[in-house]
């Protein structure tokens, strides 16, 4: 794509977490990837990325990197250090129930949403963006929040349901985090499930969009698995090992299958 044409698209600024951070696995958030590079055919994306950073790996290092082109795509990793990860490392080791995840979270969170705001306000005085798009809550729902700081249009995509996310958080901070979702000017659901698990919550206009997915033919598998599998009934279970993703339906598949 040359630089003229790249010039001519309007620029915008997607923000969230579910986005492979600089040191880890190349496949989380690979969803968003996909959608993103569709989406950079008709404008400049730039993504802005929070991880948790390093102090000994990173120290002396800006918070804010771009990494020009990675997947086709502007992205920005902020990092960011919150203290109650180090109480939590040190207190898994000494009690693993001494200190809560809700509270864990919480406070990663405020540490990050000021962080996100400063980032994503340094980058808009830079490249001007058309609007601000976040992917899930977490780094997501902050864009509501940060569009209307910047006077830009924003939306919000939540892909989880409510139950999913919500006990990862306090109340107070949940409700923050409702409220981010209620400045955005409209909030995308990939489901009508994920729509009705919030309920009353979102006053503001809702879409429901489900995930794309692509159209061309799969590469095909290498011969050496291709002669394991051969003569072998296979399940595949595509995601990540948590309970959200339902892997014990999996196995009830598998025991079925085994009893027939």
């Amino acid at each position: 794509m040359s630089e003229n044409f790249e010039a001519t698209r309007p620029a915008i600024l997607v923000v969230t977490e579910l986005f492979p951070t600089p040191s880890g696995p190349g496949f989380s958030g690979i969803f968003v990837v996909d959608q993103l590079r569709e989406l950079s055919k008709y404008y400049d994306v730039h993504v802005l990325v929070p991880y948790q950073r390093s102090l000994r790996r990173e120290a002396g290092q800006p918070e804010l990197k771009k990494v020009s082109e990675r997947f086709g795509l502007h992205v920005h990793y902020g990092g960011y250090f919150s203290w109650a990860l180090l109480a939590k490392s040190i207190g898994h080791r000494l009690a693993p129930n001494l200190i809560a995840r809700p509270y864990i979270r919480s406070q990663e969170k405020m540490v990050m949403a000021g962080k996100l705001k400063r980032w994503a306000r340094a980058l808009h005085q830079q490249y001007h963006f058309q609007f601000i798009h976040g992917h899930e809550i977490g780094a997501g729902d902050e864009a509501g929040s940060i569009g209307r700081s910047l006077d830009i249009p924003s939306f919000v995509t939540l892909h989880s349901l409510a139950q999913f996310v919500r006990p990862s958080y306090s109340h107070h901070l949940w409700q923050k985090i409702i409220n981010n979702i209620n400045q955005a000017d409209a909030v995308i659901t990939v489901s009508q499930l994920a729509k009705q698990s919030y309920g009353q919550d979102i006053t503001r206009p809702w879409r429901v969009i489900a995930n794309g997915y692509s159209l061309k033919k799969p590469e095909a598998l290498p011969p050496t698995l291709l002669s394991r599998l051969d003569g072998k009934v296979v399940l595949l279970f595509a995601g990540f090992l948590i309970p959200s993703k339902k892997p014990d339906l999996l196995l009830e598949a598998m025991a079925r299958l085994v009893s027939q």
